[in-house]
């Protein structure tokens, strides 16, 4: 059966499919009956969540308003929409937020922002759409089964709205990829151990609702298309939920203060001798003698989780000032200067009498390392052998 808003008609040859035109697939209804269910208890989970971050608040609204469109479906695919007209076209016009939500939780979990009011603008096209759609609320209820029976309205206004689902859907995916794979070539600028915080999972999403969108085009079956719904929207709670935060609340703070002085001074051109400077070799020089001064006198290095961020708020400077900062001055990124500093300090531990007493790992570990595979691989990038090559030949 099919989706009349979403596919312009809800019954084939005008006929209602019957109550035992599911009952062949049962599990079909479990499927999408798991989903409601999962998407509801993620959400529960996502409510009771305290001091949630801009990302996890947009998780919680993309869950529900997934679980929401399967529960549409459910009640089409059980034969429930005659009872429940409202509930059911409700969920109709959804899939135009699936685009926006994955764009902005994309937006808000590699970047220490607050919610920003001009990224409400995503959500222009759903409520276009809704109101396309808004005469059919205020219909009488035998009217409104007799238009979800017989399709015999709305057919314009359901043509624009898969249109725009389709553009939609398209356009987010492609701008998430884009995305992701830019902010990918910035994790070194940003982070001191990448591996531990990279978003190969955000990819895997895009990718998850990229394969939704291509069986919707090529295998053209809701019963297909909101059974690989319901088990996404189980990734999406899985992977979000599971996910520690990047940035704390200082960090986003810090960054809207630094925007805003930006913005000040952009709108007032006041300090210009700061701005003018602040491009400048020697101020530059300046900032990067103190970074190097800070890392080494402060062992930040030792902080497996230090973030460019952090020295930035150290400094009293922006960050991207600050990834400009060591990129020109050390013409490496900040990930090599760090992990550099770590392995430097891994062969003063190593040259201890006490070192005899750890293995190599307790070392590196205490050098500000976290994994082996990063550790390893720094070593032999900087020293051109394995740490016990080095070891026996000191």
């Amino acid at each position: 059966m099919e989706n009349a808003l979403i596919k312009n008609t809800l019954i084939t040859d005008n006929k209602i499919v019957k109550n035992n035109y599911y009952s062949m697939f049962p599990i079909i209804e479990y499927i999408l009956l798991s989903g409601v269910i999962i998407s509801a208890f993620l959400c529960l989970l996502l409510v009771r969540k305290r001091n949630k971050s801009s990302g996890e608040l947009i998780l919680l609204f993309w869950i529900f308003t997934s679980g929401y469109v399967i529960f549409s479906y459910l009640l089409v695919y059980n034969g429930s929409y005659l009872k429940f007209p409202t509930l059911t076209v409700m969920g109709f016009s959804i899939p135009l937020l699936s685009g926006p939500f994955m764009y902005l939780y994309i937006k808000y979990q590699t970047k220490p922002l607050f919610f920003q009011k001009i990224d409400l603008l995503h959500f222009l096209p759903f409520f276009i759409s809704n109101l396309l759609f808004l005469r059919f609320y205020f219909m009488p209820f035998d009217l409104k089964v007799d238009v979800l029976r017989n399709a015999s309205a709305f057919e314009l206004e359901g043509l624009i709205k898969l249109i725009a689902t389709f553009l939609s859907g398209v356009i987010y995916i492609i701008w998430c990829f884009i995305i992701l794979y830019s902010y990918k070539k910035r994790l070194k600028e940003e982070f001191s151990n990448p591996d531990q915080i990279n978003f190969n999972w955000l990819f895997m999403l895009n990718i998850g609702m990229l394969l939704i969108w291509i069986v919707v085009i090529f295998i053209p079956d809701d019963k297909v298309i909101f059974s690989a719904a319901s088990i996404y929207i189980i990734c999406i709670g899985f992977f979000g939920i599971a996910q520690s935060k990047v940035f704390t609340e200082r960090d986003v703070i810090y960054i809207q203060n630094q925007d805003k002085l930006i913005e000040q001074n952009k709108a007032t051109n006041a300090d210009d001798d700061i701005k003018e400077s602040s491009f400048s070799d020697v101020y530059f020089e300046k900032i990067y003698s103190q970074t190097i001064e800070l890392l080494k006198q402060e062992k930040l290095y030792l902080n497996p989780e230090l973030k460019v961020l952090d020295l930035a708020i150290l400094l009293k400077i922006h960050p991207n000032l600050m990834s400009k900062v060591i990129n020109h001055n050390s013409e490496t990124s900040f990930y090599d200067l760090v992990n550099k500093m770590r392995v430097e300090e891994f062969i003063e531990k190593s040259k201890t009498e006490d070192s005899q007493k750890y293995t190599i790992m307790a070392l590196a570990f205490d050098a500000g390392f976290n994994s082996k595979a990063t550790f390893y691989r720094n070593f032999k990038t900087i020293t051109g052998m394995s740490p016990s090559e080095f070891l026996k030949s000191s």
